[in-house]
């Protein structure tokens, strides 16, 4: 059984290829923060290597030692800890171990997470690696921002995009972890279809709380002033400077003013609950559905930004600036 929430066309797709022996030798998964394109290849990686009945059976000894990060032949890559990218270092030693058969499996898989952090040499690196599969060999990418890669890897991997899954999937899979009702209820909407992130609040209370309190803190900005948008800006960044932190803050921002624009248009809004909620339908009152919508696009120009070198702190007022 693939342990996976949420993807079930994605998982019948992949089952489907493998049965049949055509699976691409390459695969890029795509979606965003949490929505569990990891989890994904690493379940594939199973599938690919179980000597279950069923595979992946999660009992065998391949499926266990690739749960646990120890099997010889599955290999994850990322960005190391300190680093914004992934350096044509790591993609050497990659491509060195996948010019070897596999020592135990039936296939050597090897999972590059966050793949637009490749720097241009690293991914240049490996295009030769992906023109020339060794046979028992799959390589898969996840990225969240696939635009970011170059179109010569892009062009030679099978493409698979996850969306992100919806409250009631993830309330259910909370409730069938032990979690009650109640409390899945609470973090299927904070989770904004991140599965990841829902699983790990789950076991994290103080994780629910931050992101309640950040919800409800950002709902408020629309009836701010310039100057106290920059003051909020300074402050949350006052608290954390790092990149990926300010990201999913701005990348919270985005959702709440889509929220807007659903509670303008009389539509249910996906993230803001209770305060957070009335926060926002006072500023649908105040704001024009066209003024919103030009708001969302210059945020998007914003977010693209987030990922060079600008300063985070600006890049945050940035997009409080570009508020109605």
């Amino acid at each position: 059984m693939w342990e996976v929430v949420g993807h079930d066309r994605a998982v019948e797709n992949l089952r489907n290829a493998i049965s049949s022996g055509r699976l691409p030798h390459a695969l890029l998964f795509c979606g965003q923060v949490g929505v569990g394109k990891t989890r994904l290849a690493l379940e594939l990686a199973k599938a690919l290597n179980c000597t279950g009945a069923e595979p992946p059976c999660q009992q065998c000894v391949h499926c266990r030692q690739i749960e646990s990060g120890g099997h010889p032949d599955v290999t994850v890559a990322e960005a190391l800890e300190g680093k914004d990218s992934i350096s044509i270092a790591q993609v050497r030693e990659l491509r060195d171990g996948a010019a070897l058969r596999p020592f135990q499996a039936s296939f050597k898989v090897i999972i590059i997470a966050g793949a637009e952090s490749l720097t241009p040499q690293a991914a240049d690196a490996l295009l030769k690696t992906l023109e020339e599969p060794q046979r028992q060999v799959r390589i898969v990418l996840t990225a969240t921002e696939p635009e970011a890669l170059p179109s010569t890897v892009v062009s030679r991997c099978r493409v698979i995009n996850l969306l992100p899954a919806t409250p009631e999937v993830i309330e259910q899979a909370l409730v069938a972890r032990g979690e009650s009702a109640e409390q899945a209820a609470v973090v299927s909407q904070l989770a904004r279809g991140s599965v990841g992130w829902a699983i790990e609040a789950s076991r994290h209370p103080k994780v629910i709380a931050e992101r309640a309190e950040i919800i409800e803190r950002m709902s408020t900005v629309f009836e701010l002033d310039l100057a106290s948008r920059i003051d909020l800006a300074e402050r949350m960044t006052s608290e954390r400077r790092d990149r990926s932190w300010v990201r999913r803050n701005l990348q919270l921002l985005v959702y709440l003013t889509r929220d807007l624009l659903l509670i303008q248009t009389g539509l249910q809004p996906a993230l803001a609950q209770g305060v957070g909620r009335a926060n926002l339908e006072r500023a649908a009152a105040r704001y024009s559905l066209p003024q919103v919508e030009e708001s969302l696009e210059a945020m998007r120009l914003v977010m693209d930004r987030v990922d060079s070198n600008v300063d985070p702190r600006l890049a945050l007022e940035a997009m409080l600036i570009s508020l109605p």
